[in-house]
């Protein structure tokens, strides 16, 4: 909708492919672990963009930052989101969710998918992410932090099995030591990597996905 086509994604296998990803007009930093790769694309003299298009809110200004990167017309830009907003919204309708869920784990999409499950009506006090603090994280460290969500990076398996222990979640979402910790404590648990982090979180598809699960 917004006119553009997906270039190679970095980093990549070869080093020839890095070529093909220098042919661009904006990157979308997905994965705000990737610092070294985002550099060599600003020296490069590319603009970057943080975060991704997850939820309604998540979506709409990802779609504005990536169009307006590229040079794209505002008029494009609003009809893209607007076609973009409905489709989520839908999305998140048909798969709503309540109660309190807590997400740490080490994949780097922690503070992604805590995005879906707020906007899909979840309580989400608390992510842990194995994963330093940077740049690209910012617009959704801030929106949650709106929203009240505590974030820890560099989170410690003894910082996620507290902040279960303190906010009684109805369910946690984590590594596998976590939610060990969790179903001993009588609390059920989801493994972040093969239950959550194998799944779209990404435009309708991710704002239903997790739903069911």
């Amino acid at each position: 909708p917004l006119g553009l086509a997906v270039g190679a994604a970095v980093p990549s296998r070869e080093w020839r492919e890095l070529y093909a990803a220098l042919d661009c007009v904006a990157v979308g930093a997905l994965h705000p672990f990737y610092t070294r790769s985002v550099r060599e694309l600003q020296a490069a003299g590319r603009p970057v963009v943080g975060s991704g298009p997850v939820g309604v809110e998540g979506t709409t200004a990802w779609l504005e930052a990536i169009g307006r990167a590229a040079g794209v017309a505002e008029a494009r830009i609003g009809t893209a989101v607007d076609r973009a907003r409905a489709m989520v919204g839908q999305a998140l309708e048909r798969a709503p969710l309540k109660g309190r869920i807590q997400v740490s784990g080490y994949e780097g999409s922690e503070l992604l998918v805590a995005r879906v499950l707020i906007e899909a009506g979840a309580e989400v006090p608390y992510v842990g992410t194995a994963l330093p603090r940077t740049e690209w994280s910012r617009t959704d460290l801030e929106w949650l932090e709106a929203q009240g969500t505590h974030v820890q990076y560099h989170a410690s398996l003894e910082q996620d099995v507290e902040a279960f222990k303190a906010v009684q979640p109805d369910i946690v979402v984590g590594t596998t030591p976590v939610v060990q910790a969790a179903k001993v404590a009588g609390i059920p648990g989801l493994y972040f990597t093969n239950l959550i982090s194998a799944r779209p979180i990404f435009g309708p598809a991710g704002a239903g996905s997790l739903g069911p699960v």
